[in-house]
This record gives C-alpha cells, structure tokens and sequence, in this order.
C-alpha cells in the first residue's frame, strides 16, 4: 500500500483519500466551459515554465 511506503498513520490515509473522493466528485461536476478554463490556464503555466528556462 503507498500510504505504509510513506509512514502514514490510517487517519492521515483516511483523510488524503477522502480529499481525493472529494476532488473527483469536484472534477466530474465541471462543465466543459470549466475544462477549457483549466487548460488555458495549465497552457499558460507551461508556456511560462519554457520562458523562465529561456531567460
């Protein structure tokens, strides 16, 4: 299991896979207008992370 490679305790766990379940459910609610917001803004990061390495 990941969590015992790591050392967690069954309560840290717990709480990171209930943040997962929370963040799919968020996900899944998205509309596609959300989507292409997301990867506009994730397009941005990556073109700025090719300009910082140019600078």
């Amino acid at each position: 299991m990941v969590g015992q490679q790591r050392g967690m305790t069954w309560d840290e766990l717990k709480k990171e896979t209930e943040t997962l379940e929370f963040l799919i459910r968020r996900i899944a609610n998205f509309s596609s207008e959300d989507i292409k917001t997301i990867n506009i803004f994730i397009a941005g990061m990556e073109m700025q992370k090719v300009l910082d390495q140019n600078t």
